[in-house]
């Protein structure tokens, strides 16, 4: 709460400890002893009277003439946030159009991380369950002929080759993502949990767009000179995911990509080869 209220509230707090300092100015009037007491009784501190300053920081308001300084502008906060107040006191410099000096507050602020994946809805599977030797082989055998019709159009070291020239990166994304999702949903089943919506659905896309954005410059202006990622630095990556951890936006279990190595290798070895030569990243 902040404001004029032609309140002067002094320097003596005695009795007044939970509501106000020792740092005010001059002394207590009328009005400032029923804004002390309306602070008091809604559980608010006077920001004002907690930090020292010098007098000429105090004075919130000068009379025309000049010769009359009081403290009358006052922010208030509550006192279960008092330690988000880190100083209150006026800007003798701004330009306010006004008798009164601009009286500026000082604030700390925790902010939550926001995640746009939690405005979606999001599946778990049981995961556990491929802990169970049985489970695990209709798992690698189901996931194994979902690509059986792809592999089998090209060579045997090569499946997706003709694939990546017809397909765009996002396609074939969309392909390897969607078919570990229907696996984990055919062999283990799934939960669902609704996440409350806290953000609108223009806000999210404010953000997407500002993420976008701040991706492209952080991109390195150098040329990299290295190889495409090999088929034993992709395994390698995939044995060091680590098991128990919640999928990300895609909804992809890490147990989902280590329950079948080899094929998934082989999905992300020419997945990553189109996104090196194209240098285009899926969505």
């Amino acid at each position: 709460m902040m404001g004029d209220f032609n309140a002067k509230i002094g320097s003596d707090n005695t009795g007044r400890e939970q509501s106000m300092g020792k740092h005010g100015l001059w002394e207590m009037n009328e009005n400032g002893e029923l804004f002390s007491d309306f602070c008091a009784f809604n559980n608010m501190v006077i920001g004002g009277s907690v930090y020292p300053h010098k007098r000429v920081h105090k004075v919130t308001w000068i009379s025309p003439n000049h010769v009359t300084e009081n403290q009358i502008d006052h922010i208030c906060i509550s006192r279960r946030f008092r330690r988000s107040l880190l100083d209150v006191r006026p800007r003798r410099g701004a330009d306010a159009a006004s008798d009164h000096h601009l009286v500026t507050g000082k604030f700390r602020f925790k902010l939550k991380t926001f995640n746009p994946a939690a405005l979606k809805t999001s599946h778990r599977y049981n995961v556990e369950l491929l802990r169970d030797p049985v489970t695990i082989a209709k798992y690698q055998l189901t996931l194994r002929n979902r690509y059986q019709p792809l592999a089998d159009m090209q060579e045997e070291e090569e499946p997706f080759h003709d694939l990546q020239r017809a397909e765009t990166v996002e396609n074939i994304w969309q392909q390897i993502r969607d078919s570990w999702k229907e696996n984990c949903e055919e062999t283990l089943g799934k939960k669902t949990r609704q996440h409350k919506e806290w953000a609108s659905v223009e806000t999210v896309k404010k953000i997407e767009e500002r993420k976008k954005r701040k991706n492209g410059l952080n991109r390195t202006r150098e040329k990299v000179d290295t190889a495409k990622p090999t088929r034993l630095e992709i395994k390698k990556a995939i044995k060091q995911l680590k098991a128990g951890k919640a999928p990300g936006p895609d909804g992809v279990h890490p147990e989902a990509i280590k329950a079948n190595l080899d094929t998934s290798t082989d999905m992300l070895y020419n997945l990553f080869g189109k996104i090196w030569d194209e240098e285009e990243l899926p969505d």
